[in-house]
Parts: C-alpha cells; structure tokens; sequence
C-alpha cells in the first residue's frame, strides 16, 4: 500500500506546464530566481524526503545533506536557466515570429 502512495507523490515533481501564468512576459532574473527557489523548496526539500519516507521508512537522516546541496546549486540552476531563457526570448522567438 506503501508503495502506491509514493508513486502518488511522486506524480507531482514534474514543474506544472501552464502557459498563461508565463505568456508574453519577459525574462527577469527574478522571476527566473522565484522559479527555481519555488521548485527546490516544494519539489526537493518537501515532496522528495515524503517520498523517501513511505517508500523506505527513515528519509530525513540525509536532510541536512540535502539542504546543503540545493543552497549551492540553487545559484548554479538559477544562472542556467536564465541564460538559456534569455537566449531563446533574445534568439528563437523572434524568428519564430517571421514565420
């Protein structure tokens, strides 16, 4: 029963596709700092030990390991991220315009 729980959880740790909220802004570096500080905080400091939890009983013995990697790749994420955003809003969209 344990198991059928987790595969639950585990449904929610794709980031949600929805495209009004995103539509037609422009790419800040806050806005791209907000999105990936929201998907550590809900997806891998909250959903993940839930996870590890039901699937093996003890998930928060690494916790500390955990917060400490997310607090030096959140930069990291951030920097990718919006570099590849700002490339595809400066690159990509407007030629995809002309068509």
């Amino acid at each position: 029963m344990s198991f059928f729980w987790a595969l639950f959880t585990a449904g929610g740790s794709t980031p949600p596709r929805g495209r009004r909220a995103a539509y037609h802004r422009r790419v800040t570096l806050a806005r791209t700092f907000g999105a990936c500080l929201t998907a550590v905080l809900v997806l891998n400091l909250c959903l993940t030990p839930l996870w590890l939890h039901i699937m093996y009983g003890n998930a928060f013995v690494l916790s500390a390991g955990r917060l400490l990697k997310n607090i030096v790749k959140l930069p990291v994420d951030t920097g990718l991220l919006y570099a590849l955003l700002r490339l595809a809003e400066t690159r990509l969209v407007p030629q995809l315009r002309r068509r």
